[in-house]
């Protein structure tokens, strides 16, 4: 079934549809958890890469002294990783405002033009700060929050996660946000353009969503 979107997205005069989305960083928690993972997920494998090290050349003597380091280095940074993630929200004034361009060979999520300015400077502090006290996953985390753009080609997604409570559809490290009057439209226009994509419902219990409160007819 095909839906139509509402007049919250716009078919500009190049073919493409553009909408803007505000996500609470206060109600919906999911960059931070993102975050989280990706951390949690270096952490791991650098863990792996020492253990095998230590198998090879000390045998298992040292492996829980290795473990215990890893766990209180991925403590170290989901600790600054939450002071930075709510200074952030702070700065932007507890709102993530994405301008999304979609087409039939993939979609764009770009940060507001009018919070890029804040986001590369508060990312540039972090990254001089972490330099500065010789801690790389506070530079990590400089780095991440200097990415204000990503545009993911729809021949490469192999995944689709939707979560429709939180009005978010995942293609790899790719979201994109729609309303609740929207969503279904974007789905749709995402998964009848990925021909090697597999479809996931997330099944989360429901919460509030959010709406825009931008309008979108200078986007175009």
């Amino acid at each position: 079934m095909a839906y139509e979107p509402t007049d919250e997205i716009a078919l500009c005069n190049d073919g493409k549809y553009r909408w803007v989305y505000e996500k609470s960083l206060y109600r919906d928690l999911s960059i931070l958890f993102l975050l989280f993972k990706i951390f949690g997920a270096i952490v791991g494998i650098m863990w792996l890469i020492y253990v095998v090290i230590f198998l090879f050349e000390s045998g298992t003597d040292d492996l829980w002294g290795i473990t215990v380091f890893n766990l209180e280095m991925l403590l170290l940074i989901y600790g600054l990783v939450i002071v930075g993630y709510f200074l952030y929200a702070a700065i932007m004034g507890g709102k993530y405002c994405v301008v999304f361009t979609m087409d039939e060979k993939g979609v764009n999520h770009a940060q507001h033009k009018a919070q890029v300015k804040k986001a590369t400077l508060l990312s540039e502090i972090t990254m001089l700060a972490g330099a500065m006290a010789g801690k790389p996953g506070v530079v990590g985390t400089g780095a991440m929050a200097a990415r204000t753009e990503m545009y993911t080609k729809f021949s490469q997604v192999k995944t689709i996660k939707a979560n429709r409570t939180r009005n978010t559809i995942h293609l790899g490290g790719n979201e994109v946000y729609a309303r609740d009057e929207d969503f279904d439209f974007v789905l749709g226009y995402i998964e009848r353009h990925c021909p090697k994509a597999v479809l996931v419902l997330s099944r989360t219990s429901p919460s509030s969503s959010e709406e825009s409160g931008l309008l979108i007819g200078h986007i175009c």
